[in-house]
């Protein structure tokens, strides 16, 4: 993931419009587990975010990351990544099922620049797309 997203300026051009990365943090769950480890893929994360950062706005195009949750006793459901995650996303949305409503979710903002935190929506995802 390093090297790809390293390497992801050098082959930018005017025929990409947008950039997705699929649960960004998910590689660091399998690794390290001492506070120093912890700490260089803290780092580590957060110049991946920068370079993402970069290049959105040189290229003036949207990047969208998911990210993975965790549940934990104390705070309950935590995103990985914390606070450097938080840090460097200009907007955070929470998708989540809507118990007993098949393949309906709902989207709720918990981090945006104008619009209301809270504010959420439901739509429905099919075999063609979202409704």
């Amino acid at each position: 993931q390093c090297e790809v997203l390293e390497k992801l300026e050098e082959k930018m051009n005017d025929e990409i419009g947008f950039i997705a990365v699929d649960s960004m943090v998910s590689l660091y769950r399998l690794k390290g587990g001492t506070y120093d480890e912890k700490r260089d893929l803290n780092r580590l994360l957060g110049k991946q975010l920068l370079n993402l950062s970069k290049i959105a706005r040189n290229y003036n195009i949207p990047v969208v990351i998911t990210n993975q949750i965790y549940e934990d006793f104390d705070n309950g459901v935590t995103p990985l990544g914390g606070s450097v995650l938080r840090y460097w996303s200009k907007i955070i949305i929470k998708l989540e099922k809507v118990p007993e409503k098949t393949g309906h979710r709902k989207a709720t903002i918990i981090k945006h620049k104008y619009k209301k935190e809270g504010d959420s929506c439901e739509f429905l995802l099919t075999d063609k797309g979202i409704i």
